[in-house]
């Protein structure tokens, strides 16, 4: 992983149903998705990233994560119909999934250190990028309770009059997605995703 030597850092992004839609001025977005990374304390190597979505995807997602590792450490998510509240300590994860069928205890403990699929961005941006390389990442998904192995690819870069940009792929059962993440900043400019199934996709820009 690079090294990021951000301690505060605010993102808004927009959402379109359609992939092309997003570089068009007449199209109107789906929702908007607010990002947020702050220290926590003073003297101190965690990290707080929110993530805030607006209706008709409204949920909100608190992670707090170590920085330098990028390891998960607690994290609360909460939409309409769930919230999930789990604590990480490398390879288990212990928490409470309530639902509208009742209340669930986790506690699971999987063969290796995991980290939470909703730090997934953070992970695309802290990569050492080199074109070719493909990680496998065992990420914990929130709603299922379990871990999946998914798969990042550096694809390669084109250099713009400010910075040079990246492709980074995204793959897992349900869904692919291309990041493109400006190198000097590290922040990802927009992100296309496709379902796998229905060959439905959705394009996110940063407004």
């Amino acid at each position: 992983m690079a090294e990021r030597d951000d301690t505060t850092a605010a993102s808004v992004f927009v959402l379109f149903r359609d992939t092309a839609a997003a570089v068009t001025t007449s199209a109107t977005p789906l929702a908007e998705r607010s990002d947020h990374e702050s220290r926590v304390g003073a003297a101190t190597d965690r990290i707080l990233v929110t993530t805030a979505w607006s209706p008709p995807y409204e949920s909100y997602d608190s992670l707090t994560i170590d920085r330098p590792t990028l390891r998960p450490i607690e994290e609360t998510v909460t939409s309409r119909r769930a919230r999930y509240h789990y604590r990480y300590d490398n390879a288990r994860v212990v928490g409470t999934a309530q639902l509208e069928s009742g209340s669930v205890a986790v506690d699971r403990t999987f063969d290796e250190r995991v980290f939470a699929f909703n730090e997934l961005e953070l992970l695309v941006r802290s990569l050492r990028y080199h074109a070719g390389d493909r990680f496998v990442v065992p990420l914990f998904s929130e709603a299922d309770r379990n871990v999946e192995h998914d798969t990042l690819r550096v694809v390669g870069s084109v250099s713009t009059a400010r910075s040079r940009v990246w492709t980074i792929d995204f793959a897992d059962p349900v869904i692919t997605t291309r990041y493109r993440v400006d190198e000097a900043s590290r922040r990802i400019l927009d992100a296309t995703t496709v379902q796998r199934k229905s060959g439905i996709g959705f394009r996110m820009r940063q407004r």
